[in-house]
């Protein structure tokens, strides 16, 4: 063999080895390249695992809805690394829309500009479907803006980009089937929509929910056991704090006096058995829209169900109101309320199921003028006056 052949083929056999090593090297850093990408994936699994239990936990410790949202907010700023976080609750009144909070996370490293737009935002509520934060309580979805500078519907757009704000998203907490609130997160950087954060900021939203309906069902249990059922007014517990509190109030800080009027309608048991507990109950809840008519907003009037004994326990519709009149400056003061209510009672017909009903009332008083008396007191006293 030539050494011409030879070095042909020693060159053939080098380009072999060349080319194998080159397919092997690719092959290795391909293997790299996707153990690095899947180590990536994994650590920003376990952060976001981090994050969704962190919350899960403050909100499974507190039904303190502030206090939640805004740890949620400050997580949520620090998962991302973006500058602002912010909550609008819903407004439950006759006009749907989001409300602005005093609940923020603001990076300290963010633009001195940012506290005026942070003053505007919570000078501002947002109606069903305007703004960022008006869509997603509309849609019930994650929005995301890329650049909230060039949205139209961004109302904010000047103070933003004074703030160096670029990019915007945001979700609803969802409580049964209604957006509750709307939490609002805001970039330096823009950024293009991530749709992985979205779906997790969703989750979370129903998570938060569930704080919100936990929240809503303890101020309900607290309400009933303070109210009356039928007439929505206070009831006893309910009165005698607040009497406790007037009367604690006036030893304190003035030398008016507190007064107490007990209120039994007379001849109730009549239409109770002639028309029926029905039309009874709604005689009851007319006489306390009435009574409220007449005594002063910051008067508190109670229907009570146990005033004299035991056995009225289980009387269906109890007769017995009570008025606190708080600073009277005498008992002429409590006089002149009580002798109104009798008039305003009996001088207009209640309408039941078509029929003129007439109700008069018997009306016991008794203040703090005579002696320094407790709850219990006045409200006994008061009782017995009325007997």
């Amino acid at each position: 063999m030539s050494n011409a052949l030879k070095l042909d083929q020693g060159l053939s056999e080098l380009s072999k080895l060349q080319r194998r090593y080159e397919r092997e090297r690719s092959a290795r850093l391909e293997a790299e390249r996707i153990a690095e990408m899947g180590m990536r994936e994994l650590y920003q699994r376990q952060r976001q695992l981090q994050l969704m239990e962190a919350i899960a936990v403050k909100a499974n410790q507190s039904s303190n809805l502030t206090e939640v949202l805004q740890f949620a907010i400050q997580q949520i700023c620090q998962f991302t690394d973006w500058a602002l976080g912010h909550a609008y609750v819903a407004d439950s009144g006759p006009r749907e829309h989001l409300q602005s909070t005093l609940i923020w996370f603001k990076n300290t490293a963010a633009h001195p500009a940012i506290d005026g737009f942070i003053q505007s935002t919570e000078a501002r509520s947002f109606d069903r479907g305007v703004g960022l934060p008006g869509r997603v309580m509309e849609t019930g979805e994650a929005a995301w803006v890329v650049d909230i500078c060039q949205d139209n519907s961004f109302q904010r757009n000047d103070l933003a980009q004074k703030a160096g704000l670029k990019t915007a998203f945001a979700f609803p907490i969802v409580a049964g089937n209604k957006v509750a609130a709307v939490l609002e997160f805001y970039s330096t950087q823009e950024q293009e929509p991530d749709a992985v954060l979205l779906q997790m900021m969703m989750q979370l939203g129903l998570q938060l929910g569930r704080v919100v309906e936990r929240n809503a069902a303890e101020k309900r249990l607290v309400h009933d056991s303070m109210h009356d059922r039928l007439t929505g007014l206070p009831n006893r517990i309910l009165f005698l704090d607040r009497l406790q509190n007037a009367i604690a109030h006036q030893k304190r800080h003035s030398k008016h006096h507190v007064a107490v009027l007990f209120i039994d309608l007379d001849r109730f048991k009549v239409v109770n058995d002639s028309l029926g507990h029905v039309v009874g109950d709604q005689l009851l809840t007319l006489v306390a829209h009435r009574i409220q008519s007449i005594v002063r907003t910051e008067d508190t009037v109670a229907r009570f169900t146990d005033m004299r004994d035991k056995d009225t326990l289980a009387r269906l519709g109890s007769d017995e109101f009570v008025v606190l009149l708080d600073d009277i400056r005498s008992p002429d003061d409590a006089l002149r309320v009580a002798e109104r209510i009798q008039r305003t009672l009996m001088t207009l017909p209640f309408n039941l199921n078509g029929q003129d009903v007439y109700v008069t009332a018997s009306i016991g008083l008794a203040t703090t003028a005579d002696a320094q008396t407790s709850a219990e007191d006045l409200l006994r006293n008061s009782g017995l006056a009325m007997y």
